[in-house]
């Protein structure tokens, strides 16, 4: 797995003080990721976590990416670190020669959010401050050179989620296919803030004392709109197609949009808003006709997204995003 002796990595925790060389170093694998291993190094009560890029990702299709987005997953790290270093892994031990890190290992209170969500535990206090971080990462980024130049991986980007969301998903869906290249190419050269890429339940730890992100490979610096329309599409799908819903989670979700809307630095909010509509719906059907389908849905819950998709995306520069939740609840 690694492309350096694991001896070496044990080595260093050991001189660093960070495990016991008279206890045992166990390796485990950890489920959860399609596009890296992932290893939770244990030594009695010592435990964290070693991640490397895999050149070829885990899932049914063909899906290929350049390993240097381990790299962008450090510098993101690094970098959100310096404002909101709650919000981040501590990274333990790295080598920029080969693309892995290790990583503290995150453990309770902190709990999923995902698993969270599905148990149907939607905290409020969760959502809201999920939507500080993310708007704390846009605004701090906005129109920063430094940052841009440093997150400068828009072929990773094109390659994680360009091609496999919404080329894909275009070329399986025809009749929507200049939608989807158009939007494409629009987000190929769009640069705002730094956008994570992965802003996703199953990449996000809650406990009542703070909110963690993870897996930022996919880190590059766009456009904002694909953040939000990429957590607003998973909550919509885990409530209205898990059957779920409830008026509260209707209005959570809502509300969290216009919360988002209130703290970003941003005069052309509105644009945005019309972006981040027309996203959300390519993003829906992406998660059943793209490389990465969604694991819950059922056949006649895939059908339903498409027809969903297929009224409503044609119009999308016209409506905004909370027209288009209510519309997508009453399908």
């Amino acid at each position: 797995m690694v492309h350096t002796d694991i001896d070496q990595i044990i080595h260093f925790l050991q001189e660093e003080g960070l495990i016991d060389s008279h206890l045992p170093v166990e390796l485990q694998d950890l489920e959860g990721g399609v596009s890296s291993d992932i290893k939770l190094i244990s030594n009695g009560p010592h435990q964290y976590v070693l991640k490397e890029a895999r050149e070829q990702l885990k899932v049914k299709d063909l899906w290929e990416a350049d390993v240097s987005r381990n790299f962008a997953e450090q510098a993101f790290i690094e970098y959100v670190g310096t404002f909101r270093s709650d919000a981040v892994p501590r990274i333990i031990y790295r080598n920029q020669a080969s693309p892995y890190f290790i990583m503290e290992y995150l453990a309770s209170p902190l709990a999923n959010w995902k698993s969270k969500l599905l148990d149907g535990e939607w905290v409020e206090e969760d959502v809201f401050r999920v939507i500080k971080l993310l708007a704390d990462i846009h605004n701090h980024s906005r129109s920063n050179p430094d940052v841009e130049a440093l997150f400068d991986y828009s072929d990773n980007f094109f390659s994680l989620r360009i091609e496999p969301y919404l080329v894909t998903t275009g070329i399986r869906n025809p009749n929507l296919k200049y939608l989807f290249e158009n939007e494409s190419n629009r987000l190929k050269y769009h640069r705002e803030t730094l956008v994570h890429g992965d802003f996703s339940p199953k990449n996000i730890l809650v406990s009542p004392a703070r909110v963690v992100l993870l897996d930022h490979e996919v880190a590059n610096f766009g456009d904002p709109a694909f953040d939000l329309a990429f957590l607003m599409n998973h909550l919509i799908l885990k409530d209205v197609f898990m059957s779920s819903s409830t008026k509260a989670h209707i209005d959570l979700i809502t509300r969290a949009w216009t919360t988002y809307f209130d703290l970003i630095n941003d005069v052309g909010a509105s644009d945005m808003a019309m972006r981040t509509s027309r996203l959300l719906l390519m993003l829906m059907l992406a998660r059943v006709d793209g490389k990465s389908p969604v694991e819950y849905l059922n056949s006649d819950q895939q059908g339903s997204i498409r027809e969903i998709v297929y009224k409503l995306l044609p119009s999308a520069n016209s409506e905004d995003f909370i027209s288009y939740v209510k519309k997508i609840y009453q399908w």
